[in-house]
């Protein structure tokens, strides 16, 4: 199992205090790398607009 994504200096905003606020992350969904917003952001936009991710059913392993 790998571990998360390193982040780049392109790919970080930082907050006021230095806390990260977007990074580079690779989408649970189909593999992607995208922005995400927040810490707990894991799905990237495209997955979230796919029917499968609206109702709630989750996408076999052969299915990626």
């Amino acid at each position: 199992m790998r571990g998360p994504e390193p982040a780049t200096a392109t790919s970080e905003v930082l907050r006021p205090g230095g806390r990260a606020l977007r990074l580079l992350r690779r989408c649970l969904g189909c593999m992607a790398m995208f922005d995400s917003e927040w810490a707990g952001e894991r799905i990237c936009r495209d997955c979230k607009r796919k029917a499968r991710w609206r109702v709630g059913t989750g996408a076999s392993s052969d299915e990626r």
